[in-house]
């Protein structure tokens, strides 16, 4: 696996869960107008998709190289909780044999983030038949 390859639907909700992954002119543009025209406007406009891929496969990779000592591989079954559109959990799957992943994971996006910790008004990023459709 060298790279992974996901729509631009995809690459818009990684950008949601991974704001690390932004241009510089992206924060700026963010960071001026406030997430809730970035999200809701920008973003769809602002995408490489390639880039993005590209961003999110490394970041992946350097997570898994982190952890990897830390999985139990024979384990066949992982629980993912809050692991987003799955890119760790493919990398993990594709080094081992026969796994079955279970995931906890909210399923809508946040027009706007609320930090906090009440209850009532968590955010999310994430869209699980596109992550499945992906898969």
């Amino acid at each position: 696996m060298n790279n992974f390859v996901f729509s631009k639907k995809i690459a818009r909700l990684i950008i949601l869960q991974r704001i690390e992954l932004l241009s510089l002119f992206q924060k700026k543009l963010r960071k001026l107008f406030g997430r809730y025209a970035f999200v809701n406007f920008f973003l769809y406009f602002l995408i490489n998709k390639k880039k993005i891929q590209e961003k999110y496969f490394s970041l992946m990779q350097k997570e898994y190289k982190l952890l990897k000592n830390e999985i139990q591989y024979s384990n066949k079954k992982f629980l993912s909780i809050g692991g987003g559109v799955g890119g760790f959990e493919l990398i993990v799957n594709k080094s081992t044999n026969n796994n079955f992943f279970y995931f906890i994971e909210k399923n809508y996006v946040s027009k706007k983030i609320i930090y906090g910790w009440d209850n009532k008004n968590l955010e999310a990023y994430n869209d699980l038949l596109l992550v499945k459709i992906s898969c």
